[in-house]
């Protein structure tokens, strides 16, 4: 095992974050790998109390005993057991890592919960991980759940040392409290990263947070339920990074500037208020179902966000996007509202992924040498599309919605966009509304064929489709060549053609010269 250990030799730093991430099952196993393991582990203290595994493990040494177990039996059993390994593990030796993991049906069951978090704080601990599952735990009636959720006391966070604290399915204490020593207001001085999941949070016990953690870096609030008007960012000074995921509630504006972030990602539907100053130092940026002060803000992503490495965004009232940065590596960008994105000019020699979802798009410039990912979806096909530096794609994608009667112009142009976006692997998928137009099969044989990669092609067709929908099928397919096809229709003429034709058409008994040329043309 110690020949084939190659993690070993790894920084340290970089070992213990790897436990870090290692469910506590895995990172038991782990320390028995070897000796070197071992002694990580044992300099990397974690403890990890689930109230689920606990009762597994309960109901499989005993399952031959004599009737069954009771769940609040087992819960007293759980919290007992976890009280009592706290208490004999309060050494001067610091804890990298401490996790509890509770089902409480019973609100009187919250002072066990209080107990073990008191213990806690006499803990040298760095990474904190609570969890408090209640039977409203769904959100289902707002009201009813929030006044079931444990309270989750602020001066939990007082451990010294503790740098990052993750919360779930509570809500937080409204208290005051002061510092032991020095009689002023307590400051959790350490405290850099705070993830809240399903957390009840209203602007009160927001002010709270404000006032104790002023060192916090990283804040994300992911499906927590908020109740607020104004959620103004800058009252964390020191904060970098900040992720709003879907909540329930209301959150009607966040406000971002005075601020130094360098990471924002905010899935809410809300008024968000930026600044060109916080614009240019943030790198990673997502934004959807927003409104966003400042008009025009996406038309150059150059100029508005020069350090931007991801971004990921909903635009809206403009129809040119433009970006010219050396440091982006993903872009992603979805038409918002009623104005289409008409042009597109990407010149980032280290973009790897681009995907467009816009309607209406006529013009695509992309220079991005390093591309390995291209995503594509809309109404049209671009009628001027170039790329001046022809990427090695990995994977390709497009999804085309066609509103219009098609014909063999409209085939030509999807031959000449396939075959510049071709990757290893290409997924296309047609949506067709409206039944084909008069459609001559002959005028195919002077379309050159795609090149013949991993294709796979998908189609959907209105059901009022007509008798001449086979021979457009069978262009189709000449067009894109695909390995696979996938047909989504209930046209009894496609069925009965694809039943008498295709079906009965192997490589062995066709010459090359046949295969090359369209179904309809082909010997049956």
């Amino acid at each position: 095992m110690e020949n084939l250990d190659r993690i070993t030799q790894l920084p340290e730093p970089l070992i213990f974050d790897i436990l870090s991430r290692l469910p506590f099952e895995d990172y038991a196993r782990a320390s028995i790998l070897s000796k070197t393991w071992k002694s990580l582990c044992n300099s990397y203290p974690l403890l990890y109390f689930d109230h689920n595994l606990f009762a597994q493990q309960y109901l499989a040494s005993n399952k031959n005993g004599s009737g069954e177990a009771d769940i609040n039996q087992i819960r007293d059993m759980f919290l007992a057991d976890e009280d009592y390994q706290l208490s004999v593990r309060q050494l001067d030796l610091p804890f990298r890592k401490i996790a509890f993991l509770v089902a409480l049906n019973d609100s009187e069951y919250f002072s066990r919960v209080d107990t073990w978090l008191e213990l806690v704080k006499q803990i040298h601990v760095e990474d904190l991980c609570i969890v408090v599952q209640t039977a409203d735990y769904l959100w289902e009636n707002y009201v009813d759940c929030c006044s079931a959720l444990y309270e989750f006391p602020m001066s939990a966070m007082t451990s010294k040392g503790l740098r990052s604290v993750y919360i779930r399915g509570c809500k937080f204490r409204c208290e005051t409290f002061v510092d032991p020593i020095d009689k002023r207001r307590a400051s959790f001085s350490s405290l850099q990263q705070l993830y809240l999941s399903h957390v009840f949070l209203d602007e009160d016990m927001l002010e709270n947070l404000t006032l104790y953690c002023q060192g916090i870096e990283s804040l994300t609030l992911d499906t927590c339920f908020v109740m607020m008007e104004f959620l103004k960012l800058s009252k964390f000074p020191k904060l970098k990074k900040a992720i709003i995921g879907f909540h329930r509630g209301e959150i009607d504006n966040v406000d971002i500037t005075d601020t130094n972030l360098e990471c924002f990602k905010c899935d809410a539907k809300t008024n968000i208020y930026v600044s060109p100053a916080v614009c240019a130092g943030i790198r990673e940026l997502r934004l959807v179902w927003h409104s966003i002060n400042l008009p025009n803000l996406y038309k150059d992503l150059t100029a508005t966000f020069p350090l931007l490495e991801e971004v990921d965004i909903f635009i809206e009232n403009t129809d040119t996007l433009k970006a010219a940065n050396n440091t982006l590596r993903k872009l992603r960008f979805v038409k918002h509202g009623f104005v289409n994105v008409k042009e597109v000019r990407i010149d980032c020699p280290r973009l790897t992924l681009l995907k467009i979802l816009t309607n209406g798009l006529t013009e695509v410039y992309v220079d991005c040498p390093k591309l390995r990912v291209f995503k594509y979806c809309g109404n049209t096909i671009p009628s001027r599309i170039s790329f001046s530096s022809m990427p090695d794609l990995e994977e390709s994608s497009c999804e085309i919605y066609i509103k219009e009667a098609c014909d063999t112009l409209w085939l030509i142009n999807l031959r000449a966009f396939l075959i510049l976006v071709m990757g290893n692997v290409t997924n296309i998928s047609l949506s067709f509304k409206f039944p084909m137009a008069t459609f001559k099969p002959e005028e195919v044989e002077a379309i050159e064929a795609s090149p013949q990669y991993n294709v796979h092609l998908s189609t959907a067709f209105p059901d009022e489709a007509t008798e001449n929908i086979s021979a457009f099928v069978d262009s189709l397919l000449w067009v894109c060549r695909p390995t696979t096809l996938t047909l989504g229709c209930r046209s009894y003429y496609i069925v009965k053609y694809m039943c008498e034709n295709l079906a009965t058409i192997s490589r062995d008994n066709i010459s090359d010269e046949q295969l090359s040329r369209p179904c309809w043309v082909r010997p049956c």
